[in-house]
Protein backbone atom coordinates (compact mmCIF):
# COMPACT_ATOMS: atom_id res chain seq x y z
CA UNK A 1 0.00 0.00 0.00
CA UNK A 2 2.83 2.58 0.87
CA UNK A 3 4.65 1.69 -2.63
CA UNK A 4 1.59 2.03 -4.87
CA UNK A 5 1.09 5.36 -2.61
CA UNK A 6 4.19 6.70 -3.06
CA UNK A 7 3.75 5.95 -6.79
CA UNK A 8 1.05 7.78 -7.16
CA UNK A 9 2.02 10.70 -5.53
CA UNK A 10 5.17 10.96 -7.72
CA UNK A 11 3.64 10.65 -10.98
CA UNK A 12 0.50 12.74 -10.27
CA UNK A 13 3.00 15.29 -9.13
CA UNK A 14 5.14 14.69 -12.34
CA UNK A 15 1.88 15.38 -14.54
CA UNK A 16 0.45 18.23 -12.90
CA UNK A 17 4.30 20.39 -13.50
CA UNK A 18 5.07 18.67 -16.91
CA UNK A 19 1.47 17.86 -18.73
CA UNK A 20 0.83 19.67 -22.17
CA UNK A 21 -1.92 21.16 -23.31
CA UNK A 22 -4.85 20.27 -25.32
CA UNK A 23 -8.09 21.84 -25.86
CA UNK A 24 -9.77 18.48 -25.12
CA UNK A 25 -8.07 18.61 -21.54
CA UNK A 26 -9.20 22.22 -21.19
CA UNK A 27 -12.80 21.54 -21.38
CA UNK A 28 -13.60 17.91 -21.22
CA UNK A 29 -17.00 17.17 -21.78
CA UNK A 30 -18.06 14.14 -22.55
CA UNK A 31 -18.59 14.57 -26.30
CA UNK A 32 -15.50 16.43 -26.27
CA UNK A 33 -13.36 13.79 -24.81
CA UNK A 34 -14.94 11.04 -26.85
CA UNK A 35 -14.03 12.79 -30.04
CA UNK A 36 -10.51 13.28 -29.57
CA UNK A 37 -9.93 10.06 -28.23
CA UNK A 38 -11.47 8.82 -31.23
CA UNK A 39 -9.53 11.16 -33.56
CA UNK A 40 -5.83 10.14 -31.07
CA UNK A 41 -6.01 6.58 -31.93
CA UNK A 42 -3.34 5.97 -34.92
CA UNK A 43 -2.26 9.74 -34.92
CA UNK A 44 -0.21 12.10 -32.90
CA UNK A 45 -1.48 14.79 -30.52
CA UNK A 46 0.11 16.95 -32.05
CA UNK A 47 -1.56 16.98 -35.54
CA UNK A 48 -5.07 15.97 -33.86
CA UNK A 49 -5.23 19.44 -32.38
CA UNK A 50 -5.78 21.34 -35.84
CA UNK A 51 -8.52 18.74 -36.49
CA UNK A 52 -10.26 18.61 -33.01
CA UNK A 53 -10.83 22.19 -33.54
CA UNK A 54 -12.09 22.34 -36.81
CA UNK A 55 -14.54 19.32 -35.75
CA UNK A 56 -15.66 20.83 -32.98
CA UNK A 57 -16.15 24.20 -34.78
CA UNK A 58 -18.02 22.44 -36.59
CA UNK A 59 -19.95 20.27 -35.20
CA UNK A 60 -20.21 22.03 -31.51
CA UNK A 61 -22.79 19.42 -30.20
CA UNK A 62 -24.05 15.43 -30.11
CA UNK A 63 -26.77 16.98 -32.26
CA UNK A 64 -25.02 18.64 -34.94
CA UNK A 65 -22.63 15.39 -35.52
CA UNK A 66 -26.14 13.23 -35.69
CA UNK A 67 -27.92 15.84 -38.34
CA UNK A 68 -24.84 15.89 -40.52
CA UNK A 69 -24.77 14.59 -43.85
CA UNK A 70 -22.00 11.41 -43.91
CA UNK A 71 -20.49 13.22 -46.26
CA UNK A 72 -20.01 16.39 -44.15
CA UNK A 73 -18.48 14.31 -41.41
CA UNK A 74 -15.96 12.64 -43.81
CA UNK A 75 -14.95 16.25 -45.25
CA UNK A 76 -13.86 17.70 -41.95
CA UNK A 77 -12.03 14.47 -41.04
CA UNK A 78 -10.36 14.72 -44.60
CA UNK A 79 -6.54 13.93 -43.56
CA UNK A 80 -6.83 12.61 -40.72
CA UNK A 81 -7.70 8.88 -42.27
CA UNK A 82 -8.88 5.81 -41.20
CA UNK A 83 -12.06 7.12 -41.72
CA UNK A 84 -14.19 4.39 -40.42
CA UNK A 85 -13.48 6.31 -36.99
CA UNK A 86 -15.60 9.22 -38.21
CA UNK A 87 -18.12 6.62 -39.43
CA UNK A 88 -18.26 5.39 -36.49
CA UNK A 89 -18.62 8.50 -34.58
CA UNK A 90 -21.11 9.40 -36.91
CA UNK A 91 -23.23 6.22 -36.44
CA UNK A 92 -22.67 6.62 -32.55
CA UNK A 93 -24.03 9.75 -32.50
CA UNK A 94 -27.08 8.93 -34.20
CA UNK A 95 -27.58 5.97 -31.90
CA UNK A 96 -26.65 8.30 -28.77
CA UNK A 97 -29.27 11.03 -30.31
CA UNK A 98 -31.89 7.93 -30.86
CA UNK A 99 -32.04 7.43 -27.08
CA UNK A 100 -31.51 10.75 -24.93
CA UNK A 101 -29.40 13.15 -26.63
CA UNK A 102 -26.33 12.13 -23.84
CA UNK A 103 -23.55 9.77 -23.53
CA UNK A 104 -24.16 7.50 -20.95
CA UNK A 105 -21.81 7.17 -17.96
CA UNK A 106 -21.41 3.65 -17.23
CA UNK A 107 -19.49 1.17 -19.13
CA UNK A 108 -22.25 -1.50 -20.39
CA UNK A 109 -24.22 1.20 -22.24
CA UNK A 110 -20.86 3.00 -23.24
CA UNK A 111 -20.46 -0.52 -24.85
CA UNK A 112 -23.15 -0.63 -26.65
CA UNK A 113 -22.83 2.47 -28.99
CA UNK A 114 -20.89 2.59 -32.38
CA UNK A 115 -17.13 2.47 -32.55
CA UNK A 116 -16.63 2.59 -28.11
CA UNK A 117 -14.53 0.19 -27.51
CA UNK A 118 -12.84 -0.65 -23.67
CA UNK A 119 -10.26 2.03 -23.85
CA UNK A 120 -12.18 4.81 -25.50
CA UNK A 121 -15.12 3.79 -22.99
CA UNK A 122 -13.04 3.68 -19.91
CA UNK A 123 -11.40 6.90 -21.21
CA UNK A 124 -14.89 8.85 -21.05
CA UNK A 125 -15.76 7.42 -17.82
CA UNK A 126 -12.21 8.82 -16.17
CA UNK A 127 -11.47 12.10 -17.95
CA UNK A 128 -14.94 12.88 -18.43
CA UNK A 129 -17.13 11.49 -15.54
CA UNK A 130 -14.06 11.38 -13.23
CA UNK A 131 -14.79 7.86 -12.41
CA UNK A 132 -12.53 5.25 -11.07
CA UNK A 133 -11.96 3.67 -14.52
CA UNK A 134 -8.85 2.24 -16.55
CA UNK A 135 -8.11 3.40 -19.89
CA UNK A 136 -5.73 0.88 -21.69
CA UNK A 137 -4.32 2.16 -24.66
CA UNK A 138 -0.75 1.55 -26.16
CA UNK A 139 0.96 4.25 -23.79
CA UNK A 140 -0.35 2.34 -21.10
CA UNK A 141 0.37 -0.92 -21.52
CA UNK A 142 4.52 0.07 -22.04
CA UNK A 143 4.33 1.90 -18.55
CA UNK A 144 2.56 -0.53 -16.49
CA UNK A 145 4.37 -4.03 -18.31
CA UNK A 146 7.74 -2.55 -17.75
CA UNK A 147 6.95 -1.01 -14.08
CA UNK A 148 5.80 -4.09 -12.92
CA UNK A 149 7.27 -6.75 -15.44
CA UNK A 150 4.46 -8.18 -17.13
CA UNK A 151 5.16 -11.10 -19.67
CA UNK A 152 3.45 -12.49 -22.41
CA UNK A 153 1.15 -10.89 -24.89
CA UNK A 154 -0.78 -8.38 -23.40
CA UNK A 155 -3.61 -8.72 -25.57
CA UNK A 156 -4.21 -12.61 -23.87
CA UNK A 157 -4.80 -13.99 -20.89
CA UNK A 158 -3.76 -14.05 -18.07
CA UNK A 159 -1.52 -11.19 -18.92
CA UNK A 160 -4.43 -9.24 -20.66
CA UNK A 161 -6.40 -9.14 -17.09
CA UNK A 162 -2.88 -8.65 -15.22
CA UNK A 163 -2.40 -5.45 -16.90
CA UNK A 164 -6.04 -4.22 -16.52
CA UNK A 165 -6.18 -5.33 -12.52
CA UNK A 166 -2.60 -3.87 -11.97
CA UNK A 167 -3.20 -0.40 -13.67
CA UNK A 168 -6.77 -0.18 -11.86
CA UNK A 169 -4.65 -0.97 -8.50
CA UNK A 170 -2.61 2.16 -9.19
CA UNK A 171 -5.67 4.48 -9.27
CA UNK A 172 -6.35 6.17 -6.14
CA UNK A 173 -9.95 6.70 -4.67
CA UNK A 174 -9.10 10.98 -4.37
CA UNK A 175 -8.64 12.51 -8.23
CA UNK A 176 -8.42 8.88 -9.76
CA UNK A 177 -8.42 10.31 -13.39
CA UNK A 178 -5.57 12.83 -12.86
CA UNK A 179 -3.31 9.37 -12.46
CA UNK A 180 -5.04 7.74 -15.06
CA UNK A 181 -4.05 10.41 -17.14
CA UNK A 182 -0.33 10.54 -16.17
CA UNK A 183 0.13 7.28 -17.24
CA UNK A 184 -0.98 7.88 -20.68
CA UNK A 185 1.19 10.75 -20.86
CA UNK A 186 4.14 9.05 -19.17
CA UNK A 187 3.91 6.40 -21.80
CA UNK A 188 3.66 9.42 -24.55
CA UNK A 189 6.29 11.25 -23.42
CA UNK A 190 8.94 9.40 -21.64
CA UNK A 191 8.08 5.53 -21.72
CA UNK A 192 8.16 5.51 -25.38
CA UNK A 193 9.71 2.20 -27.18
CA UNK A 194 13.16 3.77 -26.67
CA UNK A 195 12.33 5.47 -23.29
CA UNK A 196 14.16 8.59 -21.58
CA UNK A 197 14.02 6.72 -17.84
CA UNK A 198 16.39 9.73 -16.34
CA UNK A 199 13.42 11.41 -16.38
CA UNK A 200 10.37 9.21 -15.27
CA UNK A 201 9.37 9.65 -12.03
CA UNK A 202 8.87 5.71 -11.51
CA UNK A 203 12.11 4.63 -12.57
CA UNK A 204 13.58 4.04 -9.16
CA UNK A 205 10.72 1.48 -8.88
CA UNK A 206 10.77 0.51 -12.30
CA UNK A 207 10.96 -3.69 -12.80
CA UNK A 208 12.54 -3.27 -16.24
CA UNK A 209 14.79 -0.01 -15.48
CA UNK A 210 16.29 -2.06 -12.56
CA UNK A 211 16.71 -5.11 -14.39
CA UNK A 212 18.08 -3.21 -17.76
CA UNK A 213 15.31 -5.03 -19.89
CA UNK A 214 12.90 -1.91 -21.39
CA UNK A 215 13.28 -3.44 -24.67
CA UNK A 216 11.83 -6.35 -23.53
CA UNK A 217 8.70 -4.62 -22.36
CA UNK A 218 5.95 -5.21 -23.37
CA UNK A 219 5.85 -8.56 -25.58
CA UNK A 220 6.15 -7.61 -28.94
CA UNK A 221 3.68 -8.73 -31.51
CA UNK A 222 4.53 -10.42 -34.74
CA UNK A 223 3.77 -7.10 -37.08
CA UNK A 224 1.50 -7.84 -39.92
CA UNK A 225 2.84 -8.31 -42.97
CA UNK A 226 2.49 -5.65 -45.88
CA UNK A 227 0.99 -6.16 -49.06
CA UNK A 228 2.35 -4.25 -51.94
CA UNK A 229 0.26 -3.07 -54.98
CA UNK A 230 0.16 -1.23 -57.96
CA UNK A 231 -2.03 1.26 -59.93
CA UNK A 232 -2.88 2.52 -62.98
CA UNK A 233 -5.20 5.94 -61.69
CA UNK A 234 -6.62 7.71 -65.10
CA UNK A 235 -8.20 11.08 -64.70
CA UNK A 236 -10.77 11.23 -67.62
CA UNK A 237 -11.00 14.78 -68.14
CA UNK A 238 -13.68 16.14 -70.92
CA UNK A 239 -14.08 19.58 -72.52
CA UNK A 240 -16.90 20.67 -70.37
CA UNK A 241 -14.32 20.46 -67.23
CA UNK A 242 -16.31 17.34 -65.76
CA UNK A 243 -14.06 14.14 -64.17
CA UNK A 244 -15.58 10.49 -63.88
CA UNK A 245 -15.29 9.50 -60.01
CA UNK A 246 -16.62 6.48 -58.51
CA UNK A 247 -17.51 6.48 -54.61
CA UNK A 248 -15.93 3.10 -52.91
CA UNK A 249 -18.72 0.70 -51.52
CA UNK A 250 -19.95 0.95 -48.11
CA UNK A 251 -18.81 -1.78 -45.25
CA UNK A 252 -15.63 -2.03 -47.75
CA UNK A 253 -11.73 -0.83 -47.35
CA UNK A 254 -12.01 2.65 -47.98
CA UNK A 255 -15.48 2.58 -48.17
CA UNK A 256 -17.97 6.40 -48.57
CA UNK A 257 -14.12 7.94 -50.52
CA UNK A 258 -14.28 9.22 -54.06
CA UNK A 259 -11.04 7.85 -55.80
CA UNK A 260 -10.63 8.47 -60.02
CA UNK A 261 -10.78 4.88 -61.83
CA UNK A 262 -8.13 3.04 -61.05
CA UNK A 263 -6.65 -0.66 -62.39
CA UNK A 264 -3.43 -3.09 -62.32
CA UNK A 265 -0.56 -0.87 -63.45
CA UNK A 266 1.49 -2.66 -65.93
CA UNK A 267 4.54 -1.02 -67.84
CA UNK A 268 4.72 0.04 -70.76
CA UNK A 269 0.93 -1.20 -71.40
CA UNK A 270 -1.08 1.33 -73.49
CA UNK A 271 -3.78 2.98 -71.05
CA UNK A 272 -5.95 4.59 -73.78
CA UNK A 273 -6.32 0.56 -75.09
CA UNK A 274 -6.69 -0.10 -71.06
CA UNK A 275 -9.45 2.72 -70.69
CA UNK A 276 -11.91 1.46 -73.70
CA UNK A 277 -11.75 -1.98 -72.34
CA UNK A 278 -12.22 -1.66 -68.54
CA UNK A 279 -14.44 1.37 -68.87
CA UNK A 280 -15.91 1.34 -71.94
CA UNK A 281 -14.71 5.28 -72.94
CA UNK A 282 -12.80 6.59 -75.55
CA UNK A 283 -9.47 8.78 -74.34
CA UNK A 284 -6.64 9.97 -75.78
CA UNK A 285 -3.21 10.32 -73.17
CA UNK A 286 -2.22 13.86 -72.71
CA UNK A 287 0.08 13.66 -69.76
CA UNK A 288 1.44 11.71 -66.30
CA UNK A 289 1.25 13.00 -63.26
CA UNK A 290 3.92 12.51 -60.58
CA UNK A 291 3.65 8.72 -59.08
CA UNK A 292 1.98 9.08 -55.65
CA UNK A 293 1.90 6.25 -52.49
CA UNK A 294 -1.08 5.40 -50.68
CA UNK A 295 -1.36 3.00 -47.40
CA UNK A 296 -3.99 1.67 -45.82
CA UNK A 297 -4.54 -1.69 -43.49
CA UNK A 298 -2.17 -3.87 -44.81
CA UNK A 299 -1.84 -2.40 -47.97
CA UNK A 300 0.96 0.11 -49.74
CA UNK A 301 -0.31 1.20 -52.85
CA UNK A 302 1.69 3.11 -55.51
CA UNK A 303 -0.06 5.37 -57.85
CA UNK A 304 0.43 6.25 -61.29
CA UNK A 305 -1.80 8.86 -62.82
CA UNK A 306 -2.55 9.62 -66.06
CA UNK A 307 -4.60 12.73 -67.62
CA UNK A 308 -6.97 11.65 -70.70
CA UNK A 309 -9.06 13.67 -73.04
CA UNK A 310 -12.68 12.54 -73.19
CA UNK A 311 -14.30 14.18 -76.32
CA UNK A 312 -17.32 12.83 -75.34
CA UNK A 313 -18.31 11.06 -71.76
CA UNK A 314 -20.17 8.02 -71.69
CA UNK A 315 -22.43 6.34 -68.63
CA UNK A 316 -20.10 4.27 -67.10
CA UNK A 317 -21.81 1.54 -64.07
CA UNK A 318 -20.75 2.24 -60.97
CA UNK A 319 -19.21 5.45 -61.59
CA UNK A 320 -20.34 9.59 -61.91
CA UNK A 321 -18.88 12.03 -64.10
CA UNK A 322 -18.74 15.34 -61.34
CA UNK A 323 -17.45 18.85 -62.25
CA UNK A 324 -13.53 19.65 -61.68
CA UNK A 325 -14.25 23.14 -60.17
CA UNK A 326 -16.53 21.61 -57.19
CA UNK A 327 -14.70 18.25 -56.88
CA UNK A 328 -12.05 19.53 -54.01
CA UNK A 329 -15.10 20.89 -52.45
CA UNK A 330 -17.99 18.41 -52.46
CA UNK A 331 -16.21 15.07 -52.36
CA UNK A 332 -13.93 13.36 -49.57
CA UNK A 333 -10.91 11.58 -51.59
CA UNK A 334 -8.68 8.79 -50.04
CA UNK A 335 -5.44 10.11 -49.19
CA UNK A 336 -3.42 9.00 -52.31
CA UNK A 337 -6.18 10.58 -54.54
CA UNK A 338 -7.01 13.71 -53.02
CA UNK A 339 -2.82 14.36 -53.72
CA UNK A 340 -3.71 13.36 -56.99
CA UNK A 341 -6.45 15.81 -57.11
CA UNK A 342 -4.04 18.74 -56.10
CA UNK A 343 -1.54 17.78 -59.25
CA UNK A 344 -4.74 18.20 -61.15
CA UNK A 345 -5.59 21.53 -59.96
CA UNK A 346 -2.55 22.62 -60.31
CA UNK A 347 -2.13 21.20 -64.11
CA UNK A 348 -5.49 22.27 -66.07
Amino acid sequence: MYRKKVTTEALKAWFLENKRSFPWRDSPTPYAVWVSEVMLQQTRASVVISYFNKWMKRFPTLSSLATAPLEDVFKVWEGLGYYSRARNLHKGAIQIEQNGGELPSTLNELLDISGIGPYTAGAILSFAFHQKAPAIDGNVERVISRYIGIEGDLKKEPSKTRLKEATFALLPDREPWVVMEALIELGATHCLPNPTCSKCPLSKSCFANRERATDLFPFKRKRQETIFLEKQVVILLDDAGNVLVQKKEEGKVLGGLAEFPSFPYIPDHNVEEEVKRLLGVEAIFQEDLKQESQSFTKYKVELYPSILHVAQKVEVPGFFWYSLEDLEKDLTFSSGHRRILKQLLLSV
